[in-house]
């Protein structure tokens, strides 16, 4: 009876112009980090680094999608590392690291904004004040350790990165510039990467150059975009996903066992 019903209301709302989908499948189906629990093998997943970790609720998350997996939580943050370091106390795969990612080893100064989740190595771009009000507005600078992802890889002897998580405020394409040789000698398997379409800090490089980057120069293809920004109907920010061809078969495989053939949304 109720699945009837539940048919009637469908059919009907179809009729009306208007498709009906469950609140969750929606949310589900635009979560990058659920998306790439049903894109992997779970079990088959061993080193992950999540770059930008803030306070590590994305490393919580991770750790609950992929538990064999280690964790690599990177932030230069004092403030936010220390909440981090108490969080991998707690969960055991999850290590805790006061750094920023750059294209060199070294100390650079770090912007700490109004919304301390904007901090950037890039200064903020202020004509875009209209669209984040005064949360990119500078109030201090500090100084951080900078290191390049082929060094940390090294230095922390990691093989292969299944995943790399980058949320750097702009500062995506210096990460990337300094992983070369991890990404030359196919050492990465996925890419989830915020990509900002707009000048929202000086020198953050052009999007574009940065995925087109990836996909001729070290054979990573375009998945999908997810959490997209809008501002007045102009997207601003999303974040993207990338697979190595290396892995795209087998991932391939995975995605026709969970999304329908013509839609993003999970079966």
């Amino acid at each position: 009876m109720l699945n009837s019903i539940k048919s009637f209301i469908k059919e009907t709302l179809n009729n009306l112009g208007y498709e009906l989908q469950k609140s969750k499948l929606v949310t589900s189906s635009d979560d990058p980090f659920f998306v790439l629990s049903k894109l992997l093998c779970p079990d088959e997943v061993n080193s992950i680094l999540d770059a930008g970790a803030s306070i590590g609720e994305t490393s919580k998350l991770l750790s609950n999608f992929f538990p064999k997996a280690k964790i690599y939580a990177v932030e230069p943050f004092p403030p936010f590392f220390e909440i981090l370091s108490c969080l991998s106390k707690d969960i055991y795969n999850i290590s805790a690291h006061n750094l920023a990612l750059s294209n060199f080893n070294g100390k650079s100064k770090l912007n700490i904004n109004k919304s301390e989740g904007t901090n950037s190595l890039l200064d903020s771009n202020f004509e875009y004040s209209k669209i984040f009000d005064n949360l990119l507005k500078k109030e201090d600078q500090i100084e951080v350790k900078c290191t390049t992802l082929d060094s940390f890889a090294e230095e922390n002897k990691i093989e292969f990165l299944d995943i790399i998580k980058l949320d750097l405020q702009g500062y995506e394409t210096k990460a990337i510039e300094g992983a070369s040789n991890l990404l030359q000698n196919n050492k990465v398997g996925v890419i989830l990467c915020e990509i900002i379409f707009e000048d929202i800090y000086k020198g953050q490089g052009n999007p574009f150059e940065l995925m087109n980057y990836l996909v001729e120069k070290y054979s990573f293809k375009f998945f999908n975009i997810y959490q997209k920004l809008y501002h007045k109907g102009k997207l601003i920010q999303a974040d993207a996903i990338l697979i190595h061809k290396s892995k795209f078969d087998k991932i391939w495989t995975n995605c026709e066992k969970s999304f329908h053939a013509h839609s993003k949304f999970l079966l």
